[in-house]
């Protein structure tokens, strides 16, 4: 029986030694990533890309609009009874040719949209993922820096969409240490990003 108690007390002892030299600290890597200059600067490139798309779109748009409006007008022109056969056989000729050039240009269309769409999105993806990179790597140095054991995500949540971290100690996050290390880069004459809203209160 002594022997167990003594056993027990060397395990709690080892336990409670490991517990105190650990140092836990928390980031919020929402608060981070729009904390970020860069990620105003990637957002900013995928609203002219997308912008862009829309322009061109418009324009393919438009000529396709027009030349329906054409076809259209072709076929009620075709269906005249009082034009003679030989006008109606030319009409209904140039209305097949005016037809397959309509619907060229709808499957013209149609990959356009394919391509500058995925265009766009693996674009948003890639400079997404360099963000992310930067942060993570950001937040790997200063952790080691401080000697910090653990670093946890205060938003990270399980695949049930519940909280990772129930509770942390507001003292314990760092992740303004991370945004101005981030942001102590960005170029003179860019605006700072915004501010990210608070959390909001806990229910009492």
């Amino acid at each position: 029986m002594k022997r167990t108690a003594l056993a027990l007390c060397a395990t709690l002892g080892l336990v409670a030694g490991a517990q105190a030299q650990m140092k836990i600290c928390t980031v919020d890597l929402n608060k981070i990533f729009e904390g970020y200059y860069k990620t105003e600067q990637a957002k900013a490139t995928v609203n002219t890309l997308q912008n862009n798309y829309n322009n061109d779109r418009k324009i393919k748009t438009d000529d396709y609009t027009k030349r329906r409006d054409e076809v259209v007008k072709l076929r009620d022109e075709a269906n005249n009874p009082a034009l003679s056969a030989d006008i109606k056989q030319q009409k209904n000729l140039l209305l097949q040719e005016k037809g397959k050039e309509l619907l060229a240009l709808e499957r013209e269309i149609m990959e356009f949209d394919r391509q500058r769409r995925g265009d766009i999105q693996q674009q948003m993806l890639r400079m997404r993922n360099e963000v992310v990179k930067e942060i993570t790597d950001t937040v790997q140095a200063i952790a080691k820096q401080q000697g910090y054991t653990l670093v946890f995500d205060r938003t990270g949540q399980s695949m049930a969409a519940a909280p990772l971290l129930v509770y942390a100690n507001e003292q314990l996050d760092f992740s303004q240490a991370v945004i101005d290390q981030l942001n102590a880069g960005r170029p003179k004459g860019t605006a700072a990003p915004a501010a990210a809203p608070a959390a909001p209160a806990a229910p009492r």
